[in-house]
C-alpha cells in the first residue's frame, strides 16, 4: 500500500505494518499538488464492485467458505470504492495505484504494475515473527492480478460529478503462511483472543482482528488457533 503520486513519499512505518497485520510499502506524506494529471492513457477513474470473497485457514488441513462481501476486511472496502482512481505513476516501468474516491489526503491504495493489454498486477511479500516470538516466522504474501477496460458505460456509480474511464475487474489474494516453532505463541494468542487479561503487552483487538473474520466466515474456530499453519482470502471485483 502506499500514496498518490501527488503526495511526497516517505519510508518510515514500513516494519511496523508487519507487526499490525498489514504488508509493507505503505507511504506516508503530504499532498503536493490537488488533482492527478490524466491523458496518459490510464489514469481515470474506473468503476468496479465487489463479487466474491472466499476465506480459508488450514489447521492444520485446510478449511474454505465463501462469505458475503460485506465482510471483505475494511483495508480493502476503504480503497476499493465505486469508482476508483487508477493513476499510472512511472510510465517506464508501468507503475501504477489504486486509490479510492474521493481521495483524502492522508489515504492509502494498491500498488499495480501495467501490463500488455492493459493488465494490472502485483506480488508483496513482508515477513516477521508472530506474537514477537522468534522461533515464530508469519510471511504475508499479496497477490493482484487483474486488467482494465476503457468504457462508456453505463455507469454503475452515482458519482456524476466525475468522468469516468472504464471498469477495473482483478483478483487479490492475501496469505499469511506460519513456519517454525508456533505452537506456544498460537496458544498464547488463543488465550488472549478469549480473554483480554491474558493479552499482556500485546492487544486484544489486534489478535481478534485478524482471526475473527475467518471465525465469523466458518473457516476456523477459536479452538482451532493453536494448529493454525496458514490463513488466505481472497476477493474479486469487476
Amino acid at each position: 500500500m502506499f500514496k498518490p503520486s501527488w503526495f511526497s513519499y516517505a519510508l518510515s512505518g514500513v516494519l511496523a505494518l508487519v507487526a499490525s497485520w498489514a504488508l509493507s510499502g505503505c507511504y506516508f506524506g503530504n499532498r503536493t499538488v490537488n488533482q492527478p494529471v490524466q491523458g496518459d492513457g490510464v489514469t481515470g477513474y474506473y468503476e468496479t464492485q465487489p463479487q466474491s470473497l472466499q476465506y480459508c485457514a488450514s489447521a492444520p488441513s485446510e478449511k474454505c467458505v465463501s462469505a458475503p462481501t460485506n465482510q471483505i476486511p475494511s483495508d480493502y472496502t476503504s480503497i476499493f470504492t465505486n469508482p476508483v482512481l487508477l493513476e499510472l505513476q512511472d510510465a517506464a516501468s508501468g507503475q501504477a495505484g489504486i486509490f479510492p474516491y474521493p481521495t483524502p489526503t492522508n489515504a492509502s491504495g494498491i500498488g499495480v504494475t501495467i501490463g500488455a493489454n492493459q493488465t494490472l498486477g502485483t506480488n508483496q511479500t513482508a515477513s516477521g515473527t508472530l506474537w514477537d516470538d522468534p522461533a515464530c516466522t508469519r510471511e504475508d504474501d499479496q497477490l493482484v492480478d487483474g486488467s482494465f477496460t476503457k468504457t462508456n458505460g453505463p455507469w454503475t456509480s452515482n458519482t456524476p460529478e466525475i468522468a469516468k474511464s472504464g471498469r477495473i475487474q482483478l483478483t487479490l489474494a492475501y496469505t499469511i503462511t506460519l513456519s517454525g516453532t508456533c505452537t506456544a505463541s498460537l496458544q498464547a494468542m488463543a488465550n488472549c483472543y478469549n480473554d483480554s487479561t491474558q493479552c499482556g503487552s500485546h492487544s486484544q483487538s489486534d489478535v481478534q482482528s485478524l482471526f475473527g473474520p475467518y471465525i465469523a466466515a466458518g473457516a476456523m474456530a477459536a479452538t482451532d488457533i493453536p494448529n493454525l499453519t496458514a490463513l488466505a482470502y481472497e476477493m474479486s471485483y469487476q
